[in-house]
């Protein structure tokens, strides 16, 4: 009887004979049919569990490879021969082996959706939520910063993208917090139920410097500025910050959010500290489902 441990060794030998076409048609087929071939897994066992697991345990060399496989992989996908679920399983194995190279790839499935994304009655919709999930897993990045900058500001795209697309800019420069969270809370208002406000406020605060908050509570404007202040205190972090005011003020009129000028000299990364590769089992899965 083969043992946990001989099993394991043997998936890195398949691993190590591997080259970067290799590991297309490993990828691609693990997607496609739920299955790893060559390799020694459990009948129940998710694919990205099994491609996590063996890059985790790998060599440099092999885990070039697997990073060089899911980027070719993601440049070669066609919807009509693969679906949605192959393109969102190979999304988030790019993630989970930080392949960056494959961010462009990414991008560009994002573009071929535009058509889509002022709908939420469509699978395109539940398509494009995960990839731009993924894609904010690899901020700091001009390419993710000029898209989700475009994208958050732009009228025809749906106002439930607005969550991912603001704290993914500011995760790609803390600069643009207030011209990101004033977007977020002028389009939260369009549907406010679908949105974990402290999860996302948790995030900013969390993940942006002190001072940039406090520089910036100013020039948030008032609806966004009350909306920031009013969870602050739920989430007890007002007494870190100095200048903030005492309440927040009455609402008074206030122009929209307008886009921020592009800056890529300030970049900081909080996103992927935030994306635990321990969540990917559960995405896969609901990405299976549509």
């Amino acid at each position: 009887m083969t043992t946990a441990a001989e099993k394991r060794e043997r998936n890195l030998r398949v691993a190590e004979s591997l080259d970067a076409r290799g590991w297309v048609t490993v990828l691609l087929t693990a997607f496609r049919e739920n299955r790893l071939p060559g390799f020694e897994v459990s009948l129940e066992a998710n694919p990205l569990t099994e491609i996590t697991t063996l890059y985790t345990r790998a060599s440099e060399n092999v885990r070039a490879m697997m990073k060089a496989g899911v980027t070719c992989a993601l440049a070669e996908y066609k919807h009509r021969l693969y679906g949605h679920s192959v393109l969102v399983g190979l999304a988030w194995t790019a993630s989970a082996v930080r392949a960056t190279d494959a961010v462009p790839e990414l991008v560009n499935h994002v573009i071929g959706l535009s058509g889509h994304l002022g709908r939420d009655d469509r699978s395109e919709f539940v398509l494009a939520e995960e990839l731009l999930s993924v894609l904010a897993t690899f901020t700091p990045n001009p390419r993710v910063e000029f898209l989700f900058r475009n994208l958050l500001f732009d009228d025809a795209v749906h106002f439930r993208f607005a969550g991912t697309l603001a704290i993914g800019l500011v995760a790609c420069d803390p600069a643009k917090f207030v011209p990101a969270v004033r977007r977020y809370v002028e389009r939260r208002e369009e549907g406010p139920e679908f949105f974990n406000d402290r999860s996302l406020m948790r995030g900013f605060f969390d993940a942006i410097p002190r001072a940039e908050i406090e520089n910036s509570i100013g020039a948030l404007g008032t609806l966004a500025r009350r909306f920031v202040i009013d969870w602050a205190d739920k989430l007890d972090v007002r007494k870190a910050y100095e200048g903030f005011p005492p309440e927040a003020d009455p609402l008074d009129p206030e122009t929209p959010a307008s886009p921020p000028t592009i800056d890529f000299s300030s970049l900081n990364d909080m996103y992927y500290q935030a994306t635990r590769i321990s969540n990917l089992d559960a995405l896969y899965v609901r990405a299976r489902e549509h």
